[in-house]
């Protein structure tokens, strides 16, 4: 449990999901957020495992990055769990809507 932070704004794009109804009917949203990341336990596996759940349960870290850049070549993902998440600082709402190359 926590907030799931990432850098590039598609990957972010994937958890959003256009508005049904409403002022921002077909609309999606994501906030932009300045983030506090502190010690960055970086987690360079594809899966969660017990090692993890040690590592972060050591309390030396603030944060934890699953690298999947340096792993599939896709996102790295940032995880600030409950306890840190005062580290998380929405500035921004931003709403969109999804333009896609035949869309004209």
């Amino acid at each position: 449990q926590g907030i799931y932070l990432s850098e590039c704004s598609s990957k972010s794009d994937e958890y959003s999901a256009p508005d049904k109804e409403g002022l921002h009917e077909g609309h999606c949203a994501m906030l932009l957020c300045r983030a506090v990341l502190g010690r960055v336990l970086t987690w360079p596996h594809a899966e969660f495992s017990e090692e993890l759940k040690v590592s972060w349960a050591s309390g030396r870290f603030d944060s934890i990055l699953g690298d999947r850049q340096r792993l599939r070549g896709t996102y790295r993902e940032f995880v600030m769990p409950n306890e840190s998440s005062p580290g998380v600082y929405p500035e921004y709402v931003v709403i969109y809507r999804r333009c896609f190359d035949d869309d004209g």
